[in-house]
């Protein structure tokens, strides 16, 4: 079964927060060797089977960072910047890379020390939606079920994500100062 998301839906706080564990990675934003999210597959709630996190590979095929223009965004407004994809050369050991869609996301999080975090604001958009030229990242049709050949070297594309005042998926709250182990936080993940 395919996923839309990286980031489970609507998921229980608990999951969320083990969820959003997995993918800040340490101290240094890195994700820790093999790092894998849980997926339920479809009509079947007691099989779960792990998805391994690409950039958790010790030679990941696709690396994809964000880069924005400023620290500083408001709800109502934009976040602009740029997202760099780099598609490694295949090794002759290795297969192509098809890839598709791809979500851009925001997250606020508030987080007590290294151990509790919990989502408070949550804004996505398709990437095709925010990013002009997205087709230069592929070299080819999309198959039936959507995926694409991925052109390989380093692309770079423009975005611009609005932050939505709706309170559907939470409200921004703003800046917390610094408080011994409390913490308001945002992510940007694409």
């Amino acid at each position: 079964m395919r996923h839309g998301t990286l980031l489970t839906s609507n998921a229980t706080p608990a999951r969320a927060a083990a969820e959003l564990k997995s993918i800040l990675g340490n101290h240094n934003s890195r994700l820790k060797s093999k790092a894998t999210l849980i997926r339920l597959d479809s009509g079947s709630a007691t099989f779960n089977r792990h998805v391994l996190l690409e950039q958790a590979k010790s030679r990941a095929r696709v690396e994809v960072d964000i880069l924005p223009l400023t620290n500083i965004c408001v709800q109502g407004g934009y976040l602009r910047g740029h997202v760099k994809i780099l598609v490694r050369n295949a090794t002759y050991k290795e297969g192509s890379v098809f890839i598709a869609g791809g979500k851009i996301r925001v997250v606020g999080f508030e987080s007590i020390g290294d151990k509790s975090h919990s989502i408070f604001y949550q804004c996505s958009a398709l990437l095709a939606s925010v990013t002009p030229n997205l087709e230069q990242l592929y070299a080819s049709e999309p198959d039936v079920e959507g995926f694409m050949l991925a052109s390989e070297g380093e692309h770079e594309f423009p975005f611009a994500l609005y932050l939505s005042m709706s309170n559907d998926h939470g409200r921004a709250k703003g800046f917390l100062k610094n408080h011994p182990g409390i913490a308001l936080n945002y992510i940007a993940i694409v």
